[in-house]
């Protein structure tokens, strides 16, 4: 993966004319001091090229019609974790808190660097961002997508949980299965994944998940719990990402990615990561939001940083 604009540490030095507080005027967030707005020509000509292609790799539609860059000053922002996870709780906070709704869309990553690409949405602004980190910094990028060619192109996948076709009902409901026993799967690196069931909730009237802005009155809230072990021979973390990797296929035919994943203590929308001693278990899980006349997961996926993982026919209980 090729090396982003230049380390917030090599322009302090050689480009400060280009850097300036960050008040971004595509989208009036406030992001307080931890970013350092970078308008270096070449930078912006760089990034406008990678984000368009990652526009058209991601099927969003539209070429990006103009793009702001940030360098991510960890030293001003107190975060909990790597750099990488502060910034895109900072951002996924200030979009939200703004109105904007957020949704995680791909992660990739190498062994020099990492990539989380999400969109962000407030009326007819559509913005496609990216927080980049490696061993030295961590920016943010995004640009705006120009409405005509977005509805040219339809509204971002997954879309939102439609209503199911009218059907006759049977003369005596069919109940979900028991929840039973699972397999025990194993990830590369030297972990245990088991999968303990998948339990749905229906919402109280007006209540928001997770920073979520709208979900239909027909959904209910589906936590998957599961126990994760460390049975490498070293202590070591895992990270676990939400969005359209991790995700769930129901009985109805809708495929839903993750809201929140929840590794122990560390929860957010678009990651948990946590380190594990070698030898201990610790519980997680991961949520999502279904149509509640569905009565069992045909498939469910868990992507981590070391692999994937899939079981399916999970019944959900209630």
């Amino acid at each position: 993966m090729r090396r982003r604009h230049l380390s917030l540490t090599l322009c302090f030095a050689l480009c400060s004319a280009s850097l300036g507080a960050a008040a971004p005027s595509l989208t009036g967030l406030d992001l307080g001091n931890a970013y350092i707005a970078d308008t270096d020509p070449t930078s912006v000509s760089s990034e406008t090229a990678f984000l368009n292609d990652a526009a058209q790799r991601l099927k969003l539609g539209g070429k990006c019609n103009q793009v702001e860059l940030f360098d991510f000053d960890s030293a001003r922002y107190n975060y909990q974790g790597s750099a990488q996870a502060g910034a895109l709780a900072a951002v996924t906070a200030a979009f939200r808190a703004s109105g904007y709704t957020v949704t995680a869309l791909d992660h990739q990553a190498d062994d020099d660097s990492t990539d989380d690409f999400f969109l962000a949405e407030r009326g007819d602004l559509r913005l496609l961002g990216n927080v980049y980190g490696n061993a030295d910094d961590t920016s943010l990028e995004w640009c705006s997508l120009t409405a005509a060619q977005a509805n040219a192109a339809g509204r971002l996948p997954p879309p939102p949980i439609q209503p199911a076709a009218p059907a006759p009902a049977p003369a005596v409901p069919t109940p979900p299965a028991p929840q039973g026993t699972f397999q025990t799967l194993r990830l590369p690196g030297g972990f245990e994944f088991t999968l303990q069931g998948c339990q749905g909730r229906p919402r109280a009237s007006g209540e928001l998940f997770q920073g979520e802005q709208f979900t239909p009155d027909n959904a209910v809230e589906l936590k998957c719990n599961f126990t994760l072990t460390n049975t490498g021979k070293t202590d070591q973390t895992i990270t676990l990402y939400s969005g359209s990797l991790t995700r769930v296929f129901d009985d109805l035919a809708n495929a839903q990615p993750a809201v929140s994943v929840q590794l122990k203590e560390q929860q957010g929308p678009f990651l948990a990561s946590l380190f594990i001693i070698q030898g201990l278990s610790v519980r997680g899980a991961v949520y999502f939001y279904v149509s509640s006349e569905a009565h069992v997961i045909k498939k469910l996926d868990f992507h981590f940083d070391s692999g994937d993982l899939e079981y399916r026919d999970v019944p959900i209980s209630r």
